[in-house]
């Protein structure tokens, strides 16, 4: 199983790296999208009945974490550190509002996978981003 999860790690990777070569800004965030989405269905193992029911409550809580992030950054009241703070603080309020609604659809023990998952998708995206940066 840990060889398998290797594999497809190595192939998510290299599929991100594809996804930085030059093009449209909207072709690249659709490239990454489809590789999040692919990366999330396999880790939650979601069924093609529960992936109907879950991908657009997760899109909305994807879009609500990112407009309550952006509507801090918009905030000039606010210091740098202030914003760091309120950006953390309404992010918690938004997973906390979809925490109760991914119950509806997933088992506790698969929302922790979601929580994984979405962690493992940053840490490798970062990492194609940095390797990216390397490359001249």
């Amino acid at each position: 199983m840990r060889k398998l999860t290797h594999i497809f790690t190595m192939f998510f990777m290299l599929a991100l790296f594809s996804a930085f070569v030059p093009q449209t800004l909207s072709a690249q965030n659709n490239d990454i999208k489809a590789m999040k989405v692919a990366l999330i269905t396999t880790r939650v193992d979601l069924t093609e009945e529960e992936a109907k029911s879950f991908w657009p409550v997760y899109d909305s809580y994807f879009k609500d974490r990112k407009t309550a992030r952006q509507e801090v950054k918009n905030d000039e009241s606010l210091s740098l550190a202030d914003k760091r703070l309120a950006v953390q603080e309404k992010d918690l309020a938004v997973r906390k509002e979809y925490h109760s609604k991914f119950k509806d659809i997933l088992s506790d023990e698969r929302i922790e996978l979601l929580y994984q998952a979405e962690e493992e998708f940053m840490k490798i995206l970062q990492e194609a981003k940095a390797q990216q940066k390397q490359c001249p």
